[in-house]
């Protein structure tokens, strides 16, 4: 897992943006008297948002959408 944020740097940090990737390697090594298979490797990408308005300091309002792409996977 990897990512990077930014944000506002006064001291009311109005807002903030994050973004992720979860990045997951081919499984190869598997117990086949467990019945597992081997799956293919994969990444998704996250993205959050939050955001405080200048007319209410007790407000805060936070938004996101994981797997941003959206490839199938397993």
């Amino acid at each position: 897992r990897i990512g990077a944020r930014l944000h506002d740097t006064t001291n009311y940090q109005r807002w903030v943006l994050d973004v992720s990737a979860r990045m997951v390697a081919t499984q190869n090594r598997v117990a086949r008297s467990l019945l597992e298979s081997p799956t293919a490797g994969f990444t998704t990408v996250d993205l959050k948002t939050v955001y405080r308005p200048a007319f209410a300091s007790r407000v805060l309002v936070t938004a996101g959408v994981e797997n941003l792409f959206d490839r199938q996977y397993r």
